[in-house]
This record gives structure tokens, C-alpha cells and sequence, in this order.
């Protein structure tokens, strides 16, 4: 089967090294900003208050376009899953990056030993289309947003991996909620014995 992935804060952890970065060059925590502001639309709101919109975007483009995003840790048992669905399927990393953001995530795979069968980037654009041309069986992302395309009649499963940006989302009923790696290989594992 095709396993379509995403990269930032799935396969690796974006949002603890914005937390550094942020914290190092500021002083201000985005620690827990959901939990801290549960009424807020959106995190990115009071951190644009705190330290400035521009200073903040300037602080996601240096992640997404050097070599920052080497630094970026994985998330919790994502490299050990990875490599054991790699080993009975195609791993397809799918990801809003742009194709100029590209360079550094193939080294952080390549630095990570995850053997990925492919790699898209959707340059923004909405993944579900991709997800379809790809053949992809299931689809892992953190942002809820990613599949509101995703409706009932499409081929993907759209698997959730939870995030505290999702405490408030709205899901459909054929979206998969996963709370680790570990749910994500056993939906993988359920979905296998499905073909």
C-alpha cells in the first residue's frame, strides 16, 4: 500500500523547534498556548500580539527554507514506525512545503534513515488531490484543515494524528483519529487486512 505523510509537526516535531527558536530570540514561551488561551481562534494570533507578525513569519520561513529544519526533532516514535511500514509498504511524504523548502527535508530523512518512496510538496495547495493521483491508501497529518477536502467519497483515509491545534476542530466521521505512531501503524495494520 501507498502511506502518504506528512512532514511538519508529523514526521517531525515543528512546533517544539519554533519553541526554542522563539524562546532564544525573544523570551517569549509558546509553550502550551492552547491550554494558557483556550478561547483564542488561533495560537498564532496572541504570538503576533507578543512578539510581532513579521518577526514570527520570519521565524517560519527561516525553519522552512535553510537549514534549520535539520535541527527539527522527530516526533515520538515516528522514526522507529516509519521504518517498520517502510518495510511492507511506500512511504510518500506529502507536504504543503514548497518545492524550494525541499532540500533540507530530504537531508533530515536522509539523517533519520527513513526510506521514503516519494515526496511531494503541494507549494500551499490543498493535499487531497495529490493524496488521489498518488493512490495514496491513508493519509497521517496533524492540521484538521488539510482534510477538509477529504470528503466521504474520497479513495484516502484521512488519519489524525492529535495535536493540540485540533482540540477544537470539527472531524467527519470517516477521519481516523490517531493519538501516536503507534495508533497510526495499527490503523495501517486494520486497513491491510481490509485489501
Amino acid at each position: 500500500m501507498r502511506l502518504g505523510i506528512d512532514f511538519d509537526n508529523t514526521l517531525g516535531d515543528f512546533v517544539s523547534l519554533l519553541r526554542e527558536i522563539t524562546l532564544a530570540r525573544t523570551g517569549f514561551d509558546i509553550r502550551n498556548m492552547r491550554e494558557r488561551y483556550p478561547d483564542a481562534e488561533h495560537p498564532e494570533t496572541i504570538i503576533h500580539a507578543a512578539i510581532g507578525k513579521e518577526r514570527f513569519e520570519s521565524f517560519l520561513t527561516e525553519i522552512h527554507e535553510t537549514d534549520l529544519t535539520l535541527q527539527m526533532p522527530p516526533q515520538p516514535g515516528a522514526i522507529e514506525v516509519a521504518r517498520r511500514l517502510a518495510e511492507r509498504h511506500e512511504l510518500i511524504v506529502l507536504t504543503a512545503r514548497g518545492t524550494h523548502e525541499s532540500e533540507a527535508v530530504h537531508r533530515w530523512l536522509e539523517r533519520h534513515a527513513i526510506p521514503v518512496r516519494g515526496y511531494i510538496a503541494t507549494n500551499r495547495a490543498p493535499k487531497a488531490p495529490h493524496a488521489i493521483e498518488h493512490g495514496l491508501v491513508t493519509h497521517l497529518d496533524d492540521s484538521a484543515e488539510v482534510f477538509a477536502d477529504f470528503d466521504d467519497t474520497h479513495p484516502t483515509v484521512p488519519a489524525l494524528l492529535a495535536h493540540p491545534m485540533n482540540a477544537k476542530a470539527t472531524r467527519a466521521a470517516h477521519w481516523r483519529s490517531v493519538e501516536d505512531w503507534l495508533a497510526f501503524e495499527r490503523l495501517v495494520q486494520s486497513l491491510e487486512r481490509e485489501q
